[in-house]
């Protein structure tokens, strides 16, 4: 059994007066030592049948978010339509390692970042 990984959207929104979400919320972030929108990798290392729970996943790397790309505000390219792959040929010599592909989405044109 291999380890699972996730590529995920981490997203910091805000509410309006009316209760509802914002997420175009600029720079009025909830929490502004997090980015408002980022891209990050979320690993769930293989582990015997039995012995799964919520800390298994490993979310960080050299005691930070594993960020992958982070935006200065939530009205700039906002990342979206996220795709992971892994390398699992044992003779690659990239065995192992993670490809994130996602989608900034800036104003005009959008643009694929590998």
């Amino acid at each position: 059994m291999g380890s699972f990984y996730s590529l995920i959207l981490p997203y910091v929104f805000v509410y309006n007066k009316s209760g509802g979400h914002v997420y175009n919320n600029g720079s009025k972030q909830a929490n502004p030592a997090l980015p408002p929108e980022a891209i990050s990798v979320a690993v769930h290392p293989a582990a015997p049948a039995g012995s799964q729970s919520a800390s298994n996943w490993i979310t960080t790397h050299a005691g930070h978010p594993d960020y992958v790309f982070t935006v200065p505000n939530a009205v700039t390219n906002t990342p979206d339509k996220q795709w992971i792959a892994i390398d699992t040929n044992p003779s690659s010599p990239h065995f192992g390692r993670a490809y994130a592909m996602f989608t900034p989405f800036v104003l005009n044109p959008s643009r694929i970042l590998l």
